[in-house]
């Protein structure tokens, strides 16, 4: 089911793009003059003088940042915006909702879940998954080198009713697909797994970052505040795609460090062999991931940098591996990001390790499955064997009457009160939540 938004939400973008407003029904519109780039919402507050708007700050190109004001407040908690990547459309002209400027829209999605009650989600979009930050998308490969003008109220009007959903959750334009602008092989099979690297500033995060993922080295160092990156890969013949967070390690910027651990599956935690300091504060930074993530093992895997400069050289590849065994065995690698020296077997490790995690609790699921369905299996039979001694020990008393026998059979066994009956009655809940349905994109 078809619904639009803008009627809704209270901080309605009628104020520049009116829904009132008629057009000429003749004109048409290609989406190119859609400009969509990937964006991560850095920062994220509540509007001061309305409850129904968050403020972002979204990065679209390396560091460079415009603020949008969503309506997403009565939908999305605030903890689920930080960090979140999301589709923008950047060519809007900026207007001013309740005082704040807002220089963007974000694609979001509406999905009706219960027709009875009229339950609505919404939700952002989801970029596709091989697109990297900043990265402008197109639904044609001719629309690549078109530069699109300032949305006009007009041109949005059209566009807007014809943007949606597929079942896959891609974002399409009639029968056209959002895609990536490098290439057409947008959409990833393998599944999606968030790295976060962790250390002291000054240790070479970003160095081994880059050097994995470009097969750059950076010479320079400038304080990263955060910066994302994606990749895929293949290990041990299963197709990946990786976010690497590359987090900061001044001081100033430590309050966003246990966002960044809720969001990761597996971690870099990096030191220099140059700097005694630097290994101890990993110490305290593993303390805070097992403390977060609420578990004894993550995936995790300890890398002392800089092993090419034997001459500052302050730790000895013994001083990791005693680490190592007090955590428990955590792969340790001594890595160069100079000359790649174990970079890639550092992520490719953490990689296999999240890979071995969800194995695991995929099992358990799977037994847990199987013991519920024994469980309830078990329960039938006895329910019917119960049943069984019911009417034997009824026929010997009535001698034969059907009638009281009729009447026990009734009672004995109510309709949906059994455990049968509850269960079926939640699959059918889930299914309908789960339905995959029609969803129409709307701005936020």
């Amino acid at each position: 089911m078809i619904r639009q938004l803008l009627k809704r939400v209270t901080y309605s973008t009628t104020a520049t793009y009116s829904t009132t407003a008629t057009y000429s029904t003749t004109a048409t519109y290609s989406p190119s003059y859609l400009k969509l780039q990937v964006g991560l919402i850095q920062r994220c507050k509540r509007h001061e003088k309305t409850d129904n708007l968050y403020i972002s700050d979204i990065d679209i190109n390396k560091g460079d940042t415009i603020q949008v004001c969503s309506g997403l407040v009565p939908y999305v908690p605030i903890e689920q915006m930080l960090l979140k990547r999301v589709v923008v459309i950047t060519n809007m002209k900026s207007r001013k909702l309740k005082g704040e400027v807002s220089q963007g829209m974000i694609l979001a999605a509406e999905k009706v879940v219960d027709e009875k009650t009229k339950t609505v989600v919404v939700e952002p979009v989801e970029p596709p998954k091989s697109s990297v930050i900043g990265e402008r998308l197109y639904f044609d490969k001719e629309d690549r080198d078109f530069e699109p003008p300032k949305l006009k109220e007009k041109v949005w009007a059209y566009l807007q009713p014809k943007l949606g959903t597929n079942e896959d959750k891609q974002v399409v334009f009639e029968n056209k697909t959002l895609l990536r602008g490098e290439n057409r092989d947008d959409f990833a099979s393998g599944p999606d797994y968030k790295i976060v690297v962790l250390g002291a500033g000054g240790v070479g995060k970003s160095s081994i970052t880059v050097q994995f993922v470009q097969g750059v080295y950076i010479e320079s160092y400038d304080p990263t505040i955060e910066d994302s990156y994606r990749k895929q890969i293949e290990v041990d013949g299963r197709a990946c795609d990786l976010e690497i967070l590359d987090t900061a390690g001044v001081a100033q910027f430590t309050a966003m460090r246990e966002l960044y651990i809720k969001s990761g599956k597996g971690f870099l935690l990096v030191y220099s062999v140059t700097d005694e300091n630097s290994l101890k504060e990993l110490l305290a930074l593993r303390e805070q991931v097992l403390r977060i993530k609420d578990c004894e093992t993550v995936p995790m895997v300890l890398v002392g940098n800089k092993c090419d400069l034997e001459e500052d050289r302050v730790l000895s590849i013994e001083d990791g591996v005693q680490v190592s065994q007090d955590w428990g065995l955590v792969p340790f690698y001594e890595t160069s990001a100079m000359y790649k020296t174990n970079v890639d077997e550092a992520f490719i490790d953490v990689v296999r390790q999240i890979m071995r995690n969800e194995a695991a609790i995929s099992v358990e699921k799977k037994i847990l499955k199987e013991k519920h369905k024994l469980e309830q299996a078990q329960a039938q039979e006895s329910q019917k064997s119960n049943l069984t001694y019911s009417e034997t020990t009824t026929t010997q008393q009535y001698g034969g009457n059907e009638n009281p026998n009729t009447q026990l059979n009734s009672a004995a066994a109510p309709p949906a009160t059994t455990l049968t009956g509850r269960f079926t009655q939640l699959s059918g809940v889930n299914s309908s939540k789960s339905s995959s349905g029609n969803k129409c994109c709307t701005i936020m």
